[in-house]
């Protein structure tokens, strides 16, 4: 449904109260965060001993339904939440933000709100923008102007975008995908020594407050506009969507984070 904070104030309420159910539901620990309403929802009571975030906001812009965007995306994060917690991991948290539509108001409130609390322990922060919409077929992929990257024309992947401080964590989600989700394609960008700036197009979604923080903070996206032909309209619709592809995209996603929760720790 249209869930645009100011636009559809009670949609976005509804929305947000369905998301604290579902963290609820697993047992988790849930609270709001700041006047925009984030959902922070951990096995903690707080940020102290987080090493990784996993955030997507769940506002939409006015009048569009939002499937891709960026419902996929909170399924990717609740899809993964739910098989964190069923392992019983911590040191992981898990936001939706909102108002990332109104120049990322929620994120930029959250990132703030970590800085004088001391979340200090954060190693890294997974952003997901748009993670269900994907096609097989050619002409259905376009590639950003003006960027140093040919995606393709073929819209069957998710992709990646880190700066100079996340970057490495690329080729982490590159070998975890080759050995569990080897039908996934992923397709990276890793900008250096503040190139970002130079791409204010790249800097839309909410890893954008985490970089600014100096934070490590990778997103993940499948492309939006470039792809998505309904993307900010109203035909931003759940029969549009790829399940198969978005199931996969959160399997990465989850095998990632154990992996950085565990076997990278040992």
């Amino acid at each position: 449904m249209p869930r645009h904070y100011v636009a559809e104030q009670l949609n976005n309420r509804i929305v947000r109260d369905y998301i604290e159910s579902k963290f609820h539901d697993l047992g988790l620990r849930v609270w709001r965060q700041g006047k925009c309403h984030n959902i922070l929802a951990s096995r903690a009571s707080g940020l102290e001993n987080t090493r990784v975030i996993i955030g997507a906001h769940y506002d939409s812009v006015p009048g569009s339904p939002g499937a891709d965007d960026n419902g996929s995306a909170i399924a990717t994060l609740l899809g993964v939440a739910e098989t964190i917690n069923a392992l019983q991991l911590s040191g992981v948290a898990f936001v939706a933000f909102n108002r990332e539509e109104d120049n990322l108001a929620g994120s930029r409130e959250f990132v703030s709100w970590m800085a004088g609390i001391g979340a200090a322990n954060v190693e890294l922060v997974h952003v997901l923008e748009m993670t269900g919409y994907a096609r097989e077929t050619p002409g259905t992929q376009q590639s950003p102007q003006g960027i140093p990257l040919d995606l393709g024309n073929t819209g069957d992947f998710i992709g990646l975008l880190a700066n100079s401080r996340s970057g490495h964590v690329v080729e982490d989600v590159l070998d975890i995908r080759s050995v569990y989700v080897p039908r996934l394609p992923v397709k990276a960008l890793k900008l250096f020594k503040a190139e970002e700036r130079l791409f204010p197009h790249l800097l839309r979604s909410d890893h954008t407050p985490f970089w600014d923080a100096g934070i490590q903070a990778l997103l993940w996206t499948d492309t939006a506009e470039l792809r998505n032909p309904n993307y900010h309209k109203s035909g931003d619709v759940p029969e549009t969507l790829d399940y198969e592809f978005l199931h996969r995209v959160t399997v990465l996603l989850a095998h990632s984070v154990y992996f950085t929760l565990v076997e990278k720790a040992v």
